[in-house]
């Protein structure tokens, strides 16, 4: 890259796209300083090829004004002795106000040393438009409370003790992109902190992507995000140290969510409530009545009720499946009631003693009562608290992703379900003659001699 002579002043806050003419016949990158004359420390904002437009992009923040750009050449290839400063052409680059402050700004890269004209080429990593350059750090530590998990340990990174984080608007939403040249699957770390050390708490560590892979909307559980490898082998990943590996991801501010979309394939949203109040074990067929805990639904609006209808499900076979914990999962108890909404002295809870671990999945034949909800169980035992403190979930209940509904046997199943609006019930074979009670000729059950037992139901 080259440095230009000319600075180009922008309003403070205003955001732009920037256009390279296909003419120019060069790729050009866009840094910023908050001089002008400045040699070191300029922010590369984006990369941007012959006839492409950028996104929108506003001045950077969060490391003092930056106020002034300069345009850089890319030189590479057959083309990096075609271009002088001094005696190429002028290239022609156009402002285009079209974003009326409303999109995300893109994140700028940490400053590197700009290369004047006859310096030898940049070998790093360049990052297409809307990328920014980070660091990636080997994941080869167990974190503690969730051994499954692993994480970088920072001693080994001298990059670690620069701030590299990107910062974060924790009262918006984000989608994250991994490159697909990066060739790794990384794992988003959250944290209040920005530079990184063994001593910080990871907030939120259960979003993976796979290399060119992109994640769903997140609101950022921290004020940074750093990242790792997932799945990388150490003799692969211990290789980066001590500066780490040099990566693109693409961080952009988006609209708030649809559950129903962004859960992974396969779930969709429901709310959890926090579990606080002591009671026996209900239900349980193996006898089962120690002491857990249940929503106080003082602390709540309205809980959410499944099924939303008038029928219920009691007799039918439901399954749970509940989200892996690399994926957000935590363990999950679901509470069965007899009716459409909990009553707040727990009368009417049926069943407490269906439990589903991270991953697990479970078909509960005959189901005990006609709604049910969900709830934490033993929500951070350990530790692991992928979803910050549970109280923080009042008075709406936590969004979670969970998969649950009737199971459909195979034809012919004897656990089959009912429609909505019926009950299961057993049908006995009449064998015997006789006559009903106005001395009509029928034929009866051998309830006697043919049968265990026979279900009675209150009419």
């Amino acid at each position: 890259m080259f440095d230009a002579t000319e600075g180009v002043k922008l309003n403070e806050g205003e955001k732009v796209k920037w256009h390279n003419p296909s003419s120019n016949k060069y790729e050009i990158a866009l840094y910023f300083n908050s001089s002008k004359d400045a040699k070191s420390g300029w922010y590369k904002a984006a990369n941007i090829k012959p006839g492409a437009t950028s996104t929108c992009i506003g001045i950077p923040t969060g490391r003092g004004e930056t106020r002034y750009m300069r345009v850089g050449v890319v030189l590479s290839g057959t083309n990096y002795n075609n271009w002088n400063p001094n005696t190429s052409n002028p290239l022609e680059i156009n402002i285009r106000l079209e974003c009326n402050n409303s999109e995300p700004n893109i994140p700028a890269s940490p400053p590197g040393p700009l290369l004047t004209p006859g310096g030898a080429t940049d070998t790093g990593v360049v990052c297409p438009t809307r990328f920014s350059k980070v660091k990636l750090y080997g994941a080869q530590s167990s974190l503690p409370g969730a051994t499954s998990v692993k994480v970088p340990d920072f001693s080994r990174y001298s990059a670690a003790n620069a701030t590299t984080a990107q910062k974060l608007d924790r009262s918006s939403y984000y989608e994250f992109e991994n490159e697909s040249k990066n060739g790794v699957a990384i794992r988003l770390l959250f944290t209040n902190d920005s530079r990184i050390t063994n001593n910080s708490e990871i907030i939120n560590y259960t979003t993976t992507i796979a290399a060119g892979g992109k994640s769903s909307k997140i609101k950022p559980a921290g004020n940074y995000v750093h990242f790792c490898d997932y799945n990388v082998p150490a003799n692969v990943s211990s290789s980066w140290e001590t500066k780490g590996k040099d990566i693109c991801v693409r961080i952009s501010k988006t609209t708030s969510p649809n559950f129903q979309v962004d859960c992974p394939e396969g779930f969709k949203i429901t709310k959890v409530y926090d579990a606080t109040v002591g009671i026996n074990n209900l239900g349980d067929p193996g006898g089962d009545k120690n002491r857990i805990r249940i929503p106080d639904w003082m602390n709540y609006d309205l809980p959410q009720m499944h099924p939303n209808d008038n029928f219920g499900v009691r007799g039918q076979n439901i399954t749970f499946r509940n989200l892996p914990q690399e994926k957000g999962g935590i363990p999950i108890r679901v509470l069965c009631y007899d009716t459409k909404l909990p009553s707040r002295d727990h009368s009417n809870l049926r069943a407490t003693y269906i439990t589903l671990a991270p991953g697990e999945s479970k078909t509960i034949l005959d189901f005990p009562g006609k709604y049910y909800t969900f709830c934490d169980w033993e929500y951070g035992l350990g530790g692991h608290k992928p979803y910050g403190e549970s109280y923080n979930w009042r008075r709406g209940g936590r969004d979670y992703c969970f998969s649950h509904g009737t199971h459909l046997p195979p034809e012919g199943d004897p656990n089959g379900r009912c429609p909505s609006g019926y009950h299961k019930g057993r049908l006995f074979a009449s064998t015997i003659p006789g006559r009903d009670s106005n001395g009509n000729v029928e034929t009866k059950p051998n309830y006697d001699d043919d049968y265990e037992s026979v279900a009675c139901y209150k009419l």
